[in-house]
């Protein structure tokens, strides 16, 4: 039998319309789904109106799997996307810098694989907290492959946050994860209070469509990392100090990452409770992916 990813993939290379490889969405979906999923609905009816865009979904019952199986509305949520043959519905965890023990990580692994027997179609691991620097090259070897190979779970994503030393992800990407979360930072040069947009961070594009990757993510990751990048910006509201935050800005950013390459990415206005908040709520997100990808 095909796997669901090799199946994914496959779908991917067929709908593209040019030689550029395809950007996925990577969202981070840390809303719980509400009565029956409700709140998920619009995330799916954005997937469903563009099957084209591929996406990868986190989702964080409370920083992991939470306490024995799930309840019923986050059955039918997670059914609801995880059913979508254009979604990886992946699950949540931390290694605290690779100071959690590696058997705690590798039992809420094997917690969100047996969410499948409740036919919630996970089928990946977000390590949030994953390592900066190249110190913990062997833990992150066997958590991957205990979520490959024991749990048998297809995508593996790391969030290492900002490695701040240029390449120091490299001992990472040769464990062949699916993506590593490289640069997290913010759109506006203000916060609005909702956008986890309160500490130091580089404003995204302020010196134009692209300069952010070209100048930044370019040192730290290497071209060749491009396609196993995903990038999360949020804090996508009024102005970056160059553009206003509106669907042309948005249409122009995402432009920028389709051409270089970025495997994956998203732009929230908020941060990730919040996913149909104004101007980059998931339909537009969505929808302005599709058309940069042509």
């Amino acid at each position: 039998m095909m796997s669901r990813r090799l199946g994914m993939e496959i779908a991917k290379l067929l709908s593209l319309a040019s030689a550029v490889a395809a950007t996925d969405l990577f969202l981070p979906l840390y809303n719980a789904p509400g009565t029956n999923g409700a709140a998920w609905a619009s995330v799916r009816e954005a997937l469903v109106q563009h099957p084209d865009v591929s996406a990868t979904i986190v989702i964080n019952v409370n920083n992991g799997p939470g306490n024995g199986p799930p309840t019923a509305d986050w059955i039918a949520g997670g059914q609801a996307l995880g059913s979508l043959p254009n979604v990886n519905l992946i699950g949540y965890v931390h290694s605290v810098r690779c100071q959690r023990p590696v058997e705690e990580v590798q039992a809420d692994v094997t917690a969100w694989a047996d969410w499948r027997l409740q036919d919630v179609s996970i089928n990946g691991i977000f390590v949030d907290e994953a390592p900066n620097d190249g110190n913990c090259t062997s833990y992150m070897s066997g958590l991957t492959a205990h979520i490959r190979d024991v749990a048998d779970l297809d995508v593996v994503v790391y969030n290492p946050g900002f490695p701040a030393t240029p390449f120091a992800l490299e001992p990472y990407y040769d464990l062949d994860p699916t993506y590593i979360s490289a640069l997290e930072t913010c759109f506006a040069t203000e916060t609005n209070g909702r956008d986890l947009c309160d500490g130091p961070y580089t404003v995204y594009d302020q010196g134009g469509y692209g300069t952010t990757i070209d100048s930044t993510l370019r040192d730290w990751v290497g071209v060749q990392n491009y396609q196993r990048t995903a990038i999360l910006i949020h804090g996508y509201h009024d102005t970056n100090g160059l553009y206003t935050a509106n669907d042309e800005t948005l249409s122009g950013l995402l432009r920028a990452v389709v051409d270089r390459g970025i495997g994956a990415a998203v732009f929230t206005t908020n941060h990730w409770i919040t996913p149909d908040a104004e101007p980059a709520d998931i339909g537009t997100m969505v929808s302005l992916l599709s058309l940069a990808n042509m």
